[in-house]
């Protein structure tokens, strides 16, 4: 009995909430099922959230690990790997994923797609060449598809990124700050901002960032930000972010992302002034970021 092994792969986290894992383990357990295939437990690999788009999944998923059990003699010839559907093997450009589709399946691995139960091997490769067309069809149009979508969600973005200034982005902001929703606008909320205010006095006045903190903590007060404060600190780092950070004039630096050699890569955008209201005064700021540029040339 030939042994065959799952793989399992989707993008999103809509998706790990839906039914498509329950979808794609039942379809692997039926085709085995059906063709006399031992479903083999132990090397199930399942790439849970990550995408095939850029071939993100060969290099850091299961997808990479099966290849490094391919090549390690792990996986026995004339095994079978099951998938969904090629898209799911890789949504990379076609090269990459023609690449990546013949590494597997001169391995002596048969790749089955359980949609519509086709069967890629060596031998049936070399017999019927059509079949390496309809995969190389199948991946052009799955890149395409990822492609598109990329494109549209940029375009969207760069909508949204346009009429910043009219428009806040989302209710995110920083901790001395809430989005009202009936305006639409940030307001500030002042003891907090009274907190920052007193950071950026008392270090202008000559307090270092540690001694800062520590009379923070001493006086007990509180933290606030994103997510659950609770028994968290002050720490020096955090008065230094404080410091540098120019939302406190009101300026937010928005990002773009953009694939790099196959890896997402941050790049800032121009600064958006006014963006958020003020709770620092300009020139105590351009203050600490001259004693900044001091320190940082000493």
């Amino acid at each position: 009995m030939n042994v065959a092994f799952s793989y399992l792969r989707f993008s999103t986290q809509e998706q790990a909430a839906g039914d498509s894992r329950r979808r794609q383990m039942a379809m692997a357990e039926g085709y085995a099922a059906d063709h006399h295939l031992r479903l083999d437990a132990s090397l199930s690999f399942r790439d849970l959230g990550v995408s095939a788009f850029r071939g993100k999944n060969a290099k850091e998923g299961a997808l990479r690990a099966f290849l490094e059990a391919i090549e390690h003699n792990l996986v026995p010839p004339s095994s079978f790997l099951l998938i969904e559907s090629l898209d799911r093997l890789s949504r990379d450009r076609i090269l990459a994923a023609q690449s990546l589709f013949l590494q597997i399946v001169q391995a002596g691995v048969t790749i089955v797609t359980l949609v519509d139960r086709r069967s890629y091997s060596l031998e049936g490769l070399n017999q019927n060449p059509l079949d390496l067309i309809i995969s190389l069809v199948s991946m052009m149009r799955a890149n395409e598809e990822s492609e598109m979508k990329s494109r549209r969600i940029r375009a969207a973005f760069d909508i949204k990124r346009a009429h910043l200034a009219e428009r806040p982005w989302s209710g995110r902001c920083p901790g001395w700050l809430r989005l009202d929703k009936e305006t639409d606008k940030f307001v500030v909320v002042e003891q907090r901002a009274d907190v920052v205010r007193r950071i950026y006095r008392e270090v202008l006045s000559g307090v270092s960032h540690q001694t800062m903190a520590r009379t923070m903590n001493e006086e007990q007060v509180p933290l606030f930000g994103h997510g659950n404060q609770k028994g968290r600190i002050w720490q020096k780092s955090l008065v230094r972010h404080l410091l540098y950070s120019p939302t406190v004039v009101g300026t937010f630096v928005p990002f773009s992302s953009e694939w790099v050699d196959g890896v997402m890569r941050m790049r800032p955008q121009t600064p958006i002034e006014g963006y958020y209201p003020a709770i620092i005064d300009k020139a105590d700021w351009d203050r600490i970021q001259a004693k900044r540029a001091a320190w940082s040339a000493h």
